[in-house]
């Protein structure tokens, strides 16, 4: 994780947690690589107003927070949004992401990080990004490169997402669904997106004979 952000991030980030451990492990082992990080959630030692001050003013290089920042947060400055908590809301996604999303004169474009694999929000995320169209649609326009987005913006998906999205659209809707039960009762919990891909691989899947 730590080696993705040092790659990808910019000036500012503000990482969304799961609860307040989360975000006080996150800290501590950001500063044990050198980086100046701060946890901030209902209750913390630095306040919401000042935590955002210092993010501002360059003195943090990120902000791990819980809770206080989905939405009515205006820091146009933000220039990396760092995802690591898991939701099944659309409304919730977007208000993250919505966090990097002002104009501000010292960036030109904000990167979002998302951490979160689990199969069913990934899922449920491009469809958010791509103005609510039916999966299925969308899968089509995004593998064929033809995604809806506003002028001057773009989405890049992995390879490995642009296959599972092909395979999804080529398998018959009702072997996919029983496939990924299957893989569920067998690991008995929600298998992430690349543990799906990964079985759907070893079981060969016949993709190239569906629909023929």
């Amino acid at each position: 994780m730590l080696k993705h952000w040092q790659e990808k991030r910019q000036q500012r980030t503000l990482a969304f947690c799961i609860s307040q451990r989360h975000a006080e492990f996150m800290a501590s082992e950001f500063k044990a690589a050198g980086y100046r990080a701060e946890a901030v959630y209902n209750g913390s030692e630095l306040r919401r107003h000042e935590a955002l001050s210092q993010l501002e003013h360059g003195e943090l290089d990120v902000l791990f927070s819980v809770d206080l920042f989905n939405e009515g947060t205006d820091l146009p400055a933000i220039d990396t949004v760092l995802m690591l908590r898991p939701t099944e809301s659309k409304i919730l996604f977007l208000q993250q992401l919505g966090r990097g999303l002002r104009l501000h004169h010292q960036k030109t474009h904000v990167v979002v990080i998302d951490f979160i694999g689990n199969h069913k929000s990934f899922l449920i995320k491009p469809v958010a990004l791509h103005n609510g169209h039916s999966f299925k649609q969308l899968a089509k326009q995004i593998t064929t490169g033809r995604a809806e987005l506003p002028d001057g913006c773009f989405v890049n998906y992995e390879p490995t997402v642009i296959d599972l999205l092909n395979r999804l659209v080529r398998q018959q809707k009702d072997s996919i669904e029983d496939e990924y039960q299957s893989l569920k009762t067998l690991l008995d919990y929600r298998p992430t997106a690349t543990e799906f891909y990964h079985y759907l691989n070893e079981i060969q899947m016949p993709f190239s004979r569906v629909g023929q």
